[in-house]
């Protein structure tokens, strides 16, 4: 490896274990994949594609967020708990408390979050 090399993989390491979206996580694992594909480690490199899909999958994957965006559209007070969740935390942790309390709110049977008439 070269010098620069472990600058990058520091990097990259910083990311997964700080950063506070999924696209910056997702980033930090490119870089080190990068680095591990130039090098020819394959085993490392295929390591990081297991890692990086379980991020998207631990992480509710993105089909959920989508489905928690459009319900969060109808609305208002889940998207305006998502982001309090998301200033008090991050992305992934506002993801995940988002959707428990989507859990919590679909409990209710007076819970009606789409509209019934057009004004």
């Amino acid at each position: 490896m070269k010098d620069n090399d472990s600058i990058c993989l520091e990097t990259g390491n910083y990311l997964i274990n700080n950063a506070k979206s999924i696209a910056n996580k997702h980033f930090g694992f490119s870089i080190k994949k990068v680095i591990y594909s130039n090098n020819k480690e394959e085993k490392k490199v295929a390591e990081l594609d297991y890692e990086i899909q379980n991020l998207f999958l631990s992480n509710y994957a993105f089909e959920t967020s989508e489905d928690l965006l459009r319900l969060s559209l109808y609305d208002e007070n889940l998207a305006n708990f998502w982001l309090e969740s998301f200033k008090q935390y991050n992305e992934i942790e506002a993801n995940h408390r988002a959707i428990e309390e989507v859990e919590r709110l679909s409990s209710d049977p007076d819970y009606n979050p789409c509209p019934t008439t057009i004004d």
